[in-house]
Formats: structure tokens, sequence, C-alpha cells
């Protein structure tokens, strides 16, 4: 007859220790997320591109690093005429995975969003399983060339 009780007040114990260390631990969790640093990569007519430096993880030979490419007016004032009106993609927001010794690099995740610096709700979102993501060979001259300089020094 005891069983039960002391059962359900172990388990209110493992409750309460869990929901402890989720109140104290879960500010630390989400402080990294709230802020990059944005460093430039290149900036054309066109195009800036920049990586977050704080988000860099490595692991063996291989980095991840998100990437944010913002389009200038040029590009998301031009359509065609009589076609319909769709949101225009200011900014992305893409995730890589940068292998430093072979120079492969593979794209994880990328977002695309209709405000400057990947604000707002994004207009759509491509994510790849990472296991499956095929890496493609870095070209010289490349922002992902570029990236890899920043990320695997």
């Amino acid at each position: 007859m005891k069983t039960p009780i002391i059962c359900s007040m172990r388990a209110a114990r493992r409750l309460m220790g869990a929901a402890t260390w989720a109140l104290l631990f879960s500010p630390v969790l989400f402080c990294g997320t709230a802020r990059a640093e944005w460093k430039e990569l290149e900036k054309t007519e066109q195009l800036t591109h920049f990586f977050d430096s704080a988000s860099v993880r490595a692991a063996h030979v291989t980095r991840y690093a998100w990437t944010l490419t913002e389009l200038t007016d040029v590009l998301t004032a031009s359509g065609t005429p009589g076609a319909v009106a769709q949101p225009k993609v200011k900014s992305t927001l893409t995730r890589w995975r940068v292998h430093c010794i072979s120079d492969m690099v593979a794209r994880l995740s990328i977002s695309f969003y209709e405000q400057p610096q990947g604000k707002g709700a994004p207009l759509s979102s491509q994510d790849e399983t990472e296991w499956r993501v095929r890496e493609t060979p870095i070209r010289p001259g490349s922002v992902q060339a570029l990236l890899k300089k920043e990320v695997c020094q």
C-alpha cells in the first residue's frame, strides 16, 4: 500500500527538480540567440553578405555558421509588368556547414525575409536534414570561400 505513495513522491521530486532547473537555466539558454555579431564578408552594388562571428561552432574540422544577405532596392523593386505582386525579399538568413580541409560546403537552412537584417516573420524557409545534405565544392572568389577563410582560421 505504501509503494504507490513513495513512487508518486519520487515522481513529484523529479518533476520539481526539472521545473526548478528549467526556471533557473532557461534565460541562459535563450540569451545567446538574442544578439549577433555580424561582420561584413562582401559588398557589391546589389548584395551585402555578412556572417555572425558569435554563431560559429567547431566540430572537428567542420564549422557551422550563419550568414545574412541583404538585397538592395535595385533587386527587390524589379518586377515583370503585369505579374502578380508578391512580397519582396529584402534579406536572407542561411546556416552553413563548412568543411575546412576538403573545401566543401553544405547549406543546412535558409529563410527569406521581407525586412532588412532578417527582421520580422520569415516569408519562406527551407531546412535540410543534416545527414542527407550533399556538400558542394567551394568555388574560389565566392562568398563561401570568404566564409571559409573567416571561420576556419
